[in-house]
């Protein structure tokens, strides 16, 4: 469950041992308040952290704080997948176009959804952008919150960034961490670190039929409902090398950033996908806003490419609302709240606070 506090709640009082155990103790005592038996997870922000309820659906738990009066939000921490490459078949080639019946064609599929290639332009039409002088000489910072990357791809040699790895220790399904720690998720033996590798993301089809397994059926079924293993995706780095592969060096393939980009890594899935509060987490790091107990990010990101499946909702509910929360706070500093705004807006109505009610649900 992911908890943001009001900036007024008695909750938030400072500890002296540090934001760990402010973090347990708010806890503790939103857990003695509302009389379940709650237990704190990692801070995602200054006054939003994960916490658990053994026994107790996400979906109650979130009904039952979301009526508190000093929380702004509870929302489930769920489980989040890449997205996947279409199985449809015309999507790859529609095959050799056939005039005498109508059947057929077009060759390159559904050239529309695909990114540029040498044989098809796609409707976003990267090749005469390429000709646009850019507005700067500095690259565009993007962030890629995906499975991490492959830093020896030779394509992406010098596009790459310092990144980040927000997937964490092994959870149950209820999203409660594991004791004693585990990682075969994540592959690399720790936690969070300053090291975005991809550990590979391919699941056997063993495990994925293990029902005692972390990995149970964390592959899509087929036709007929059997589940069957998959190889590694290496997906981060793919959608990395669309967006800032090296271009016109006579090798691999183009990107739409040329050399105006420089990608940043954040790693928030692993095998059998990752978590919300983690992908949260990835989101307002790669933005340059603190996350408790990681580096500040010295490249925040323009632009952010977020793979995870159905992620829409979740990022205007959360990231976007506080991120909106901060321009209002910075808005209020600088010009004070008395202040008519053009376009309409009342006096003391400020833009930010505007976008966060429509982002709101």
């Amino acid at each position: 469950m992911i908890v943001k506090f009001k900036a007024d709640s008695a909750l938030l009082r400072k500890s002296a041992a540090g934001a760990d155990q402010a973090q347990r103790d708010r806890a503790l005592a939103l857990g003695a308040r509302v009389g379940l038996p709650m237990r704190a997870g990692f801070g995602i922000g200054e006054r939003t952290q994960v916490v658990f309820v053994p026994g107790m659906s996400s979906e109650a738990l979130a009904q039952r704080l979301a009526a508190e009066k000093d929380i702004e939000y509870a929302v489930p921490d769920r489980r989040k997948s890449r997205a996947a490459v279409p199985n449809d078949p015309l999507y790859a080639s529609g095959g050799t176009p056939n005039a005498n019946n109508f059947t057929g064609g077009p060759v390159v599929g559904q050239w529309y959804l695909k990114p540029p290639s040498a044989s098809a332009l796609a409707s976003i039409n990267a090749q005469s952008a390429w000709d646009v002088p850019a507005a700067s000489a500095a690259p565009v910072v993007v962030a890629v919150l995906d499975t991490g990357i492959r830093a020896d791809h030779p394509d992406l040699a010098g596009k790459l960034l310092p990144g980040y790895d927000f997937v964490g220790p092994d959870r149950n399904d209820d999203g409660s961490v594991r004791v004693p720690n585990t990682f075969l998720s994540a592959k690399d033996t720790n936690g969070w670190d300053a090291d975005p590798s991809d550990e590979g993301d391919g699941i056997t089809t063993a495990e994925t039929n293990d029902s005692t397994s972390i990995f149970y059926h964390c592959t899509a079924p087929d036709d007929q409902g059997n589940y069957t293993g998959e190889f590694s995706s290496w997906h981060g780095t793919q959608v990395s090398g669309i967006i800032g592969a090296a271009t016109n060096n006579g090798a691999g393939m183009a990107s739409v950033g040329r050399e105006r980009v420089r990608v940043l890594p954040v790693r928030v899935l692993a095998k059998c996908g990752g978590w919300d509060s983690e992908i949260v987490a990835g989101m307002k790091w790669a933005a340059g806003i603190a996350v408790p107990a990681v580096p500040a990010n010295p490249n925040p990101a323009r632009g952010a490419e977020h793979e995870p499946g159905r992620l829409r909702q979740l990022q205007c509910t959360l990231s976007r609302r506080d991120h909106a929360d901060q321009r209002a706070r910075r808005h209020d500093r600088r010009i004070g709240r008395q202040r008519s705004w053009a376009g309409g807006l009342r006096a003391g109505q400020l833009p930010g606070r505007d976008r966060r009610r429509r982002c709101a649900p």
